[in-house]
């Protein structure tokens, strides 16, 4: 599932900048017939919730519950240090 997060929204960043130029998707929402996939982005995090397809709205607040104990989660345990060596490990040397 992992994966699959990531590659929605970035397949998804490619259309929106057709019509907006800022490039900025943080939040994807996609409904088909057996799945609601919701995915978002926080910070360096990327969330991705699979509901039912007629799931109610209150989805939205239990993200935003879920992404606030994300933020406090990953400040508390991580310094942005930390994530700075690692995209330099990961992008510089490719």
């Amino acid at each position: 599932w992992a994966p699959l997060a990531v590659m929605v929204l970035s397949q998804n960043r490619g259309l929106i900048a057709r019509v907006d130029d800022r490039n900025d998707t943080d939040k994807v929402d996609i409904v088909a017939r057996g799945v609601r996939l919701l995915v978002r982005r926080i910070d360096r995090v990327v969330l991705m919730v699979a509901a039912e397809p007629n799931v109610d709205e209150t989805i939205h607040i239990r993200i935003a519950q879920a992404a606030d104990m994300i933020r406090k989660y990953m400040s508390e345990r991580y310094s942005p240090a930390v994530f700075a060596r690692v995209e330099d490990r990961y992008v510089s040397h490719s």
